[in-house]
């Protein structure tokens, strides 16, 4: 299930939080994911991370969440920065209330 859809006070920054709702319709307490497992800035591009390439947080800045939309200034190879931003729908969902990521 969409975790955004069946979640609510949403906060990020590197670790995901949200009230998740439950398959029985019941709110459970605020589940997390630690971000920084399963993305990383690729050049200023925040993309879902296979092992290894992970850690998104330590190149960037400014990072929210706003809807299923995941922004960071996010920081180039250049030592530029540029603005990046990510769906996390296509990749977290909530689990029974829990927040879990979907795989590569």
């Amino acid at each position: 299930m969409s975790f955004t859809a069946s979640s609510n006070a949403i906060s990020v920054g590197p670790i995901l939080q949200a009230t998740c709702t439950q398959d029985d319709g019941r709110t459970k307490d605020v589940s997390s994911l630690n971000l920084d497992t399963v993305i990383y800035n690729d050049d200023g591009q925040l993309k879902w991370g296979p092992q290894g390439r992970v850690g998104f947080s330590q190149s960037s800045t400014a990072i929210g969440v706003k809807g299923n939309m995941l922004s960071a200034r996010t920081q180039k190879r250049d030592g530029s920065w540029t603005n990046s931003s990510l769906n996390l729908d296509e990749k977290i969902e909530n689990r029974d209330g829990v927040l879990a990521y979907t795989g590569n």
